[in-house]
């Protein structure tokens, strides 16, 4: 197990930003990246992390089920998702229901589940940097994940899939 293992989950397009924690990842030790999903970008991503020598620090474990998500999420310490553009990610109010805490681009409806220091990160998608940055502050702190995770399990109160579906079904029949 590395000090840091981070979780993305996702279909492999350009757009996802995958690239950008592989180049980051060629920056960092002690960071593992785990990568449940298929899609368009696979062989180059996986070329890129060859490329990079990554070796271990990158695993690609293709698509995975529902049930092995959930245990994907329930062992890594943090999800990333960097998408250039993104609505409302399920993948996103899946991780904070289990108390995952998350680094997202500060794109689309990540900025509206994610509190940006209290229940994760977020940072523009694209930036190496910012992603060198906060993965290292992650790395080298178990007592902020600790209070990440805390805090999005809280944040996910708000996102109740119960009360959501009731309310979509109260708009729905409300009078035009």
């Amino acid at each position: 197990r590395f000090p840091l293992e981070v979780l993305f989950v996702g279909r492999l397009t350009n757009w996802k930003g995958v690239e950008t924690i592989l180049l980051a990842l060629a920056q960092l030790e002690g960071v593992r990246l785990l990568v449940a999903g298929e899609g368009p970008e696979y062989p180059m991503l996986q070329a890129i992390a060859k490329q990079l020598e990554l070796g271990d620090k990158v695993v690609f474990l293709g698509k995975k089920t529902h049930s092995e998500i959930d245990e994907l999420m329930a062992w890594a310490d943090v999800l990333m998702l960097l998408s250039l553009y993104e609505g409302m990610s399920h993948t996103l109010l899946e991780a904070i229901s289990k108390g995952l805490p998350v680094v997202a681009s500060n794109r689309g409806g990540n900025p509206e589940v994610i509190e940006d220091g209290v229940s994760g990160f977020l940072i523009e998608p694209l930036c190496v940097r910012a992603v060198v940055e906060v993965l290292t502050r992650l790395r080298d702190s178990a007592g902020l994940r600790a209070q990440l995770a805390k805090n999005a399990f809280a944040r996910s109160r708000d996102f109740n899939l119960e009360v959501t579906v009731a309310r979509v079904c109260e708009l729905m029949e409300e009078p035009r």
